[in-house]
């Protein structure tokens, strides 16, 4: 058991998706002060830890069905590299770490959400990941959560047209998962691939496609709202983050098209594999960052709005 499967296992590399607990420090108007930098940070790693005991704990759960699919077979425990009672036990160090690291900030109030995600992600594994369409709907709430913990960590109220973005687009990357697995075993030719199924009973590419659209549909909506809406205006540049509606649309497409070949079990691994995403992300970080931190370049866009 090496040092590397137990990173795996952890999947850091997936820590990405605590990034969603950031947009309520850019938005706020804090950037520049060290307490609430120091505070998302803290969330992120809290949040961090915490998912990886999840997954720990999942995956030594499931390791016998993760077997049956051509992708998930290869991780540590479902390969054996890691034995289900070494990885369940990987799982709560992390979750012990995760949950004790969020006392340093929010006055206990981001604890409390940790373990209302902790609490969803019990819900999610005993019996809502078996219903269609609610699956999606609570591992988005899950990134709601973390959005929140952003916003609790730098005490700040967060406002509900990002809560609302950050709920569709992680509709669409929820449903993106989905049509990952079953492309992936659209060439499976053997006995075990053709056993596997997915625990909501996700059975074609196509019955997901009407709920991809939608929420493809509702990603962009909430996010023009938000950038453009009086209540989101907490300092200049907000409404210039309108201008780089292109980049999310084009991310979305490829991520969309990358899922349809199958060749990952997830749609955060293809901010890695396609360099289109890749320059797409780093320009809407950067450009971000710059429009809601640097405060002349801000005034200038707000200017272009008439403001």
């Amino acid at each position: 058991m090496s040092a590397a499967a137990y990173v795996k296992l952890a999947r850091v590399g997936e820590w990405a998706k605590n990034l969603f607990v950031f947009p309520a420090l850019l938005a706020s108007g804090k950037t520049t002060e060290p307490a609430a930098i120091g505070a998302a940070f803290i969330a992120f790693f809290a949040f961090s830890f915490t998912a990886s005991g999840v997954y720990c704990i999942n995956d030594a759960l499931d390791w016998q069905s993760d077997r049956l699919h051509p992708v998930k077979r290869k991780r540590p425990i479902a390969s054996g590299a890691i034995s289900p009672a070494a990885g369940m036990a990987a799982g709560i160090m992390w979750l012990a770490a995760g949950l004790t690291l969020s006392f340093a900030t929010g006055g206990g109030r981001l604890a409390t959400v940790l373990l209302c995600y902790l609490l969803l992600q019990v819900l999610y594994n005993t019996l809502l990941k078996r219903i269609a369409m609610v699956d999606v709907i609570a591992l988005s709430i899950g990134f709601v959560l973390r959005a929140w913990a952003g916003a609790v960590a730098i005490r700040v109220v967060a406002s509900l047209w990002l809560l609302a973005t950050v709920f569709c687009v992680c509709l669409f990357l929820a449903l993106i998962k989905r049509l990952c697995d079953l492309s992936s075993l659209k060439d499976g030719s053997t006995m075990g691939e053709a056993r596997w199924h997915a625990a909501a009973g996700y059975q074609s590419v196509e019955e997901l496609n009407w709920m991809l659209a939608v929420s493809a549909a509702c990603s962009v909506l909430t996010f023009l709202m938000y950038s453009l809406s009086s209540h989101s205006a907490t300092g200049p540049g907000v409404r210039g983050l309108a201008l780089l509606t292109p980049l999310v649309v084009v991310a979305m497409f490829r991520i969309y098209r990358a899922a349809l070949r199958g060749t990952s079990d997830s749609p955060f691994a293809i901010l890695t594999e396609d360099n289109v995403v890749i320059a797409c992300s780093m320009m809407f970080a950067v450009a971000s960052t710059a429009l809601l931190a640097i405060a002349p370049l801000g005034e200038a866009v707000d200017r272009m709005f008439g403001l």
